[in-house]
């Protein structure tokens, strides 16, 4: 008896366990918006195929019993064709500014420790940071893939 009224409370919570939790899972970012989809509208599309390509990858592969840096491995090798053109897009617009002022490096700053890095760095970190919170958020979540 106390169990069912434990599991009840847990549901109404949003904490039943094999429930989604739609307060933590999300879909990506093309689902949310059309455009994104097609290759609209935005910065930098090779991020939104990237993180597109994480996000359903992490939540495919989060019910896995491995621990969480072997899922994230997993969804990284998944994606490393996204991932790869994001890095060359961020490296395209970089030669791009550089040139605009005049030869002058442009920054990209480390996402874990803060100091100057390469493009491409900056990316895979992106990328590993993006790939890191998809898989803890499916499995905190239970999040159903999109």
């Amino acid at each position: 008896m106390h169990q069912v009224a434990l599991v009840s409370v847990l549901a109404v919570a949003g904490c039943s366990p094999g429930l989604e939790n739609d307060k933590i899972c999300a879909k990506p970012p093309a689902l949310n918006n059309p455009m994104l989809a097609v290759g609209g509208a935005g910065p930098n599309p090779r991020s939104t195929d990237a993180k597109d390509c994480i996000h359903r990858w992490a939540y495919r592969l989060s019910g896995s019993p491995d621990p969480a840096a072997a899922v994230v491995r997993g969804v990284l090798g998944a994606c490393r064709t996204p991932i790869s053109r994001w890095a060359l897009q961020n490296y395209m617009d970089a030669r791009a500014i550089e040139k605009a002022a005049g030869g002058g490096q442009p920054e990209f700053w480390s996402s874990e420790t803060g100091a100057a890095t390469t493009g491409e760095r900056a990316t895979y970190e992106d990328a590993m940071a993006e790939a890191e919170f998809r898989v803890q958020q499916a499995r905190a979540g239970h999040c159903r893939t999109p």
